[in-house]
């Protein structure tokens, strides 16, 4: 009985190492055993330089016109906080199309508001471009103007614009 019982157990081992072997090969050949391959993902980003600027207004308010009577003219003055915001590193330069704002109630005249950046009016008082950097945060410019209110100078609501720009790269 022991002779057969191990005729039977080498026919058994046989015929599973032999159905082990044609499984190896069915896996091989469905792709179970694949090779690979690696390559690398390259990712890209730009930050453009940018700036940006705000409209502000600047208030005179109620001016005395009269200014005295020794006074042949009424200084007026007058500022307005400019905001901008520049992307980090950015160089700017800001600048109003003007060293003047000429202000306008139209039939009764005009009135012209000297531009500055560093205080109103006053000695070398202009509004000569001004240096910006960005930081990312929001920041600002003061823009200051002075009116000399001539004694002639008619009642009534007076307004003007000059453009304001940022130059950046």
């Amino acid at each position: 009985m022991s002779t057969s019982m191990s005729v039977i157990s080498k026919k058994r081992l046989a015929l599973s190492v032999a159905a082990l072997a044609a499984m190896q090969q069915l896996a091989m050949a469905s792709g179970a055993y694949a090779d690979t391959s690696s390559a690398n993902l390259t990712a890209n980003a730009t930050v453009t330089a940018e700036c940006y600027i705000n409209d502000v207004t600047m208030d005179f308010g109620s001016i005395d016109a009269i200014g005295g009577v020794t006074q042949a003219t009424a200084t007026a003055d007058a500022s307005g906080i400019e905001p901008w915001n520049c992307t980090n590193g950015t160089t700017g330069t800001f600048a109003a199309a003007s060293d003047s704002v000429v202000l306008s109630a139209g039939a009764l005249g005009n009135l012209t508001a000297d531009l500055s950046y560093a205080s109103a009016g006053g000695a070398g008082a202009s509004a000569t471009p001004k240096t910006i950097l960005g930081t990312g945060a929001s920041s600002e410019v003061s823009v200051y103007g002075r009116i000399l209110v001539p004694t002639a100078a008619k009642a009534g609501n007076y307004t003007g614009t000059v453009g304001l720009t940022v130059t950046f790269s």
